[in-house]
This record gives structure tokens, C-alpha cells and sequence, in this order.
């Protein structure tokens, strides 16, 4: 028997399918005309958080004094980091910690 001809297991490669996709490209499908509302929300709430944890890094990183040439100073990381946190944090709200990862 051809397990892709049975509904369930085909929806199912689909469904995984499309979480492999979006983990792999959340920029890409966050911004991606078509996608299902629900993923877009997903990658772009995935985006989100991998940002805030750069930030996060970047401004550990000057507070220890490691930071290399050229990087941020600790104000403009701190702006970006509570912006970004502020975003964080309305999705929050609004969603009602349906969307938390």
C-alpha cells in the first residue's frame, strides 16, 4: 500500500513540510504574499525573537567590554533591544500568549 494515498499521512508531510520551510526561511515566509496567516505570524514571531537574543548578545558583549571595532554603541543597542521588547511584548498582549514560544 502507497502511504501517500492515504489523506492523514499526506496531509501530514505537508504540514511538516511546511514548519521545515519556515523554520529554515522565516524571513522569507514572514513577508511571503499566499502563506497562511498563521505562519506568517509564526516566522515573523521567530525573527523576532532570534533579533532580540542578538541584541541581547550585542549589548552583554559591550557591557563586558568585548565588543570589536566597529560595533554598536551600548545607547543605540539598548534602543533597538527596547523596541524590539515593546513588539515582544504587544504580541504578548494581544495574543494572549497563544503564539509563545
Amino acid at each position: 500500500m502507497d502511504m501517500s494515498t492515504i489523506p492523514f499521512v499526506e496531509a501530514a508531510a505537508t504540514t511538516f513540510a511546511r514548519a521545515l520551510v519556515t523554520a529554515a526561511l522565516p524571513e522569507v515566509i514572514g513577508n511571503l504574499e499566499g502563506v497562511p496567516y498563521g505562519a506568517r505570524a509564526r516566522a515573523n514571531e521567530s525573527v523576532l525573537r532570534a533579533r532580540i537574543a542578538v541584541l541581547e548578545e550585542e549589548q552583554h558583549a559591550l557591557l563586558r567590554g568585548v565588543a570589536g571595532p566597529g560595533e554598536k554603541d551600548f545607547r543605540e543597542v539598548s534602543v533597538q533591544l527596547r523596541a524590539l521588547q515593546n513588539i515582544a511584548d504587544s504580541l504578548e498582549e494581544i495574543l494572549g500568549g497563544a503564539s509563545a514560544s
